[in-house]
Protein backbone atom coordinates (compact mmCIF):
# COMPACT_ATOMS: atom_id res chain seq x y z
CA UNK A 1 0.00 0.00 0.00
CA UNK A 2 1.37 3.25 -0.95
CA UNK A 3 2.11 6.22 2.09
CA UNK A 4 0.10 9.05 1.62
CA UNK A 5 1.74 12.25 2.59
CA UNK A 6 -0.09 15.09 4.01
CA UNK A 7 2.22 17.70 3.50
CA UNK A 8 3.66 17.99 -0.21
CA UNK A 9 6.58 15.40 -0.53
CA UNK A 10 9.16 17.91 -0.39
CA UNK A 11 7.90 19.36 3.09
CA UNK A 12 7.94 15.58 4.73
CA UNK A 13 10.49 14.74 6.81
CA UNK A 14 10.78 10.73 6.24
CA UNK A 15 10.16 11.41 2.75
CA UNK A 16 12.97 13.59 2.32
CA UNK A 17 14.99 10.63 4.52
CA UNK A 18 13.66 7.99 2.27
CA UNK A 19 15.32 10.23 -0.60
CA UNK A 20 18.68 10.99 1.33
CA UNK A 21 18.63 6.54 1.30
CA UNK A 22 17.55 6.32 -2.47
CA UNK A 23 21.05 8.78 -3.34
CA UNK A 24 22.84 6.48 -1.38
CA UNK A 25 21.69 3.26 -2.89
CA UNK A 26 21.15 3.88 -6.53
CA UNK A 27 23.09 5.44 -9.11
CA UNK A 28 20.99 8.12 -10.50
CA UNK A 29 21.66 7.86 -14.43
CA UNK A 30 19.78 10.44 -16.16
CA UNK A 31 20.00 14.05 -14.37
CA UNK A 32 19.38 14.27 -10.61
CA UNK A 33 16.90 16.74 -10.81
CA UNK A 34 14.81 14.86 -12.99
CA UNK A 35 15.07 11.68 -10.85
CA UNK A 36 13.79 13.62 -8.04
CA UNK A 37 11.19 15.77 -10.02
CA UNK A 38 10.00 12.59 -10.98
CA UNK A 39 9.77 10.96 -7.63
CA UNK A 40 8.14 14.16 -6.43
CA UNK A 41 5.10 13.56 -9.04
CA UNK A 42 5.09 9.78 -7.91
CA UNK A 43 5.92 10.31 -3.96
CA UNK A 44 4.66 6.02 -3.83
CA UNK A 45 7.77 5.29 -5.52
CA UNK A 46 10.04 6.35 -2.83
CA UNK A 47 9.45 3.27 -0.49
CA UNK A 48 9.03 0.81 -3.05
CA UNK A 49 12.19 1.79 -4.25
CA UNK A 50 13.76 1.34 -1.01
CA UNK A 51 11.91 -2.51 -0.63
CA UNK A 52 12.99 -3.33 -4.10
CA UNK A 53 16.62 -2.29 -3.39
CA UNK A 54 16.42 -4.93 -0.05
CA UNK A 55 15.43 -7.52 -2.79
CA UNK A 56 17.52 -7.04 -5.30
CA UNK A 57 20.09 -7.53 -3.18
CA UNK A 58 19.01 -10.12 -1.37
CA UNK A 59 18.11 -12.20 -4.83
CA UNK A 60 20.76 -10.49 -6.97
CA UNK A 61 23.71 -9.79 -4.76
CA UNK A 62 26.37 -7.60 -5.66
CA UNK A 63 24.74 -5.68 -8.27
CA UNK A 64 24.71 -2.38 -9.14
CA UNK A 65 21.52 -0.20 -9.45
CA UNK A 66 21.07 2.37 -11.43
CA UNK A 67 17.90 4.57 -11.67
CA UNK A 68 17.08 6.30 -15.44
CA UNK A 69 13.70 8.32 -16.43
CA UNK A 70 12.42 6.90 -19.69
CA UNK A 71 10.22 9.00 -21.71
CA UNK A 72 7.98 7.08 -24.50
CA UNK A 73 8.52 8.78 -27.81
CA UNK A 74 5.13 7.62 -29.15
CA UNK A 75 2.94 8.69 -25.67
CA UNK A 76 3.78 12.22 -25.30
CA UNK A 77 3.83 12.91 -21.26
CA UNK A 78 4.30 9.39 -20.25
CA UNK A 79 7.74 8.87 -18.30
CA UNK A 80 8.83 5.71 -16.21
CA UNK A 81 11.66 4.95 -13.85
CA UNK A 82 13.82 2.30 -14.50
CA UNK A 83 15.94 0.57 -12.66
CA UNK A 84 19.38 -1.33 -13.84
CA UNK A 85 20.41 -4.07 -11.93
CA UNK A 86 23.55 -4.31 -13.31
CA UNK A 87 25.33 -8.08 -12.69
CA UNK A 88 28.43 -10.04 -14.09
CA UNK A 89 26.50 -12.77 -13.53
CA UNK A 90 26.13 -15.03 -16.44
CA UNK A 91 23.03 -15.11 -18.91
CA UNK A 92 21.69 -17.76 -17.24
CA UNK A 93 22.54 -17.34 -13.76
CA UNK A 94 21.23 -13.58 -13.88
CA UNK A 95 18.02 -14.19 -15.47
CA UNK A 96 17.41 -17.51 -12.76
CA UNK A 97 18.27 -15.15 -10.22
CA UNK A 98 15.49 -12.26 -11.58
CA UNK A 99 13.21 -15.23 -11.97
CA UNK A 100 13.05 -15.31 -8.31
CA UNK A 101 13.20 -11.95 -7.28
CA UNK A 102 10.23 -11.84 -9.45
CA UNK A 103 8.29 -14.54 -8.30
CA UNK A 104 9.08 -13.85 -4.59
CA UNK A 105 8.78 -10.28 -4.66
CA UNK A 106 8.60 -7.40 -7.48
CA UNK A 107 5.25 -9.70 -9.17
CA UNK A 108 3.30 -9.01 -5.67
CA UNK A 109 4.26 -5.61 -5.44
CA UNK A 110 4.10 -4.91 -9.44
CA UNK A 111 0.77 -3.20 -8.60
CA UNK A 112 2.09 -0.60 -6.09
CA UNK A 113 4.19 0.58 -8.57
CA UNK A 114 0.98 1.86 -11.23
CA UNK A 115 2.81 1.12 -14.13
CA UNK A 116 5.70 3.96 -13.42
CA UNK A 117 8.58 1.69 -12.33
CA UNK A 118 10.88 -0.78 -14.63
CA UNK A 119 13.29 -3.03 -13.08
CA UNK A 120 15.21 -4.94 -15.16
CA UNK A 121 18.55 -6.31 -15.78
CA UNK A 122 21.77 -4.55 -17.54
CA UNK A 123 24.90 -7.14 -18.24
CA UNK A 124 28.69 -5.59 -17.55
Amino acid sequence: MSKLYKNPPEENAEYLNQLHVLQQWYVFRSERTEILRFLERNPFLVSLLIEAYYNIVKYISHSLVSLEVVHDPEEFGTSQLIAFIATDLGPDEATDALSHFDKKWWLNSLERAQGKLCITLEFQ
